[in-house]
């Protein structure tokens, strides 16, 4: 006779829904060290379930140092690509939370090619899409691959206009 079930096929069993541990939300949940269940889901920095807000007492994300603050001594419009990364990066955690360790390879060809084409619109780019958007464009996360040059024909080059349609009106 053949074993069909899950086991066989390298399928774990589905484990059975689970609430938070305050307002009962059924969500993907996390043991506390007093055998608890909370949700992951979190708001600001410290983990709080995403329906009560209650703060969750336990979970701790992992300490991951800031990025330097280089950009802010000059004025946006005449920012190297090094400050505008810095900037970028900054504000994506701030806004977004701490993402997984970032290629510095892969950052430094954006960053560069990014300052490279837009010049001294580079900044105020950067500074309307996390000031003025508050970190979302087009009701998506801004991160650091928006800056690439795929990008442009949908973010930089209407914000570009957006910032020279502002600028001719206060002309």
């Amino acid at each position: 006779m053949l074993d069909l079930s899950d086991a066989v096929y390298g399928k774990a069993a589905t484990p059975e829904p689970v609430t938070c541990g305050v307002c009962h939300h059924p969500s993907n949940s996390h043991p506390l060290q007093d055998g608890a269940r909370v949700c992951t889901r979190t708001l600001g920095e410290l983990p709080s379930c995403a329906d009560c807000a209650a703060p969750l007492r336990g979970l701790r994300r992992p300490d991951v140092a800031p990025p330097p603050a280089t950009d802010l001594m000059d004025a946006s419009d005449d920012w190297t690509w090094q400050q505008l990364r810095d900037y970028v990066v900054r504000a994506v955690a701030e806004r977004h939370g701490p993402g997984p360790k970032a290629d510095e390879i892969k950052q430094t060809a954006i960053f560069k090619s990014f300052s490279a084409r837009w010049g001294r619109l580079a900044g105020p780019i950067a500074r309307f899409a996390f000031e003025q958007q508050d970190g979302y464009w087009r009701s998506a996360p801004v991160t650091v691959t928006r800056f690439c040059k795929g990008s442009d024909p949908y973010f930089a080059q209407l914000i570009a206009d957006r910032l020279a349609a502002g600028l001719q009106r206060s002309a």
